[in-house]
């Protein structure tokens, strides 16, 4: 089924947040919504996110669901 996917990126300070969702008769089904940052969880090590963190992160995310559009903040 197809999905929509939008990013909201931060490396420094505040996180980087993913939300997927889809359209099924006519509404809006959020599917996931989810964030990393630096200092936190996988990441606690770290002061702040490297591109390749996030773009990693992203690539699972498309591994799962198929993603036919996005958007990016």
């Amino acid at each position: 089924m197809p999905h929509f996917m939008g990013i909201d990126l931060g490396l420094v300070g505040d996180g980087t947040a993913i939300a997927i969702g889809h359209i099924e008769d006519e509404h809006i089904i959020v599917d996931l919504v989810a964030q990393i940052k630096a200092g936190e969880g996988e990441y606690q090590d770290k002061d702040r996110l490297e591109f390749d963190d996030v773009a990693d992160w992203v690539s699972d995310f498309t591994r799962r669901f198929y993603i036919t559009e996005g958007m990016f903040d």
